[in-house]
């Protein structure tokens, strides 16, 4: 606000101009690619943006917000590739004929 003669003239910019406003969309864009990543069940890049992610320095976004859908995503992807790990052996596992002498 910024006083002239015997007026006030208030100064204010758009929402998007206003600094930081940036880091709220970058922020946003990456939850948004962990969700897309974990409905894909894209687990080879999900560990790969972690890593990117790990590497970061100086930024001012909230990470542990990130941290967290990235921990959710990537635990749910490894359990479902745990159990189709399971389901598999069990099948081997039933379709083997053992035969003694």
């Amino acid at each position: 606000m910024l006083l002239c003669d015997r007026c006030y003239i208030i100064i204010s910019l758009l929402l998007n101009r206003r600094p930081g406003r940036h880091f709220v969309y970058v922020q946003q864009y990456i939850v948004f690619l962990i969700e897309l990543l974990d409905k894909t069940n894209d687990l080879e890049l999900l560990r790969l943006l972690e890593h990117k992610i790990r590497n970061w320095r100086n930024v001012t976004l909230d990470l542990s917000a990130i941290d967290e859908n990235l921990r959710k995503a990537k635990t749910r992807l490894m359990l479902e590739e745990s159990r189709a790990m399971a389901e598999r052996v069990q099948i081997k596992q039933e379709n083997i004929t053992v035969f003694t002498i």
